[in-house]
């Protein structure tokens, strides 16, 4: 906690504690070829690990450029 009181002269402000507008951002983390895959396969598509990797990497790309 950050002391205020070096800020604020009177007695309540020395209590309060700063609020943040932003959460902090983390890093969007790719899944690999295989990972998407399997996480196709687990929705009853089948297809290949180099294709689903190549669609988890569009996705991916596409949820960086949304989130900016």
């Amino acid at each position: 906690m950050i002391n205020l009181s070096e800020y604020y002269d009177d007695e309540p402000a020395k209590n309060l504690v700063p609020l943040y507008t932003t959460p902090p951002q983390s890093e969007l983390v790719g899944l690999t070829d295989e990972e998407a895959k399997k996480t196709f396969e687990a929705h009853n598509c089948t297809i290949s690990a180099d294709l689903a990797g190549i669609l988890a990497r569009a996705i991916t790309a596409k949820l960086k450029e949304k989130n900016r």
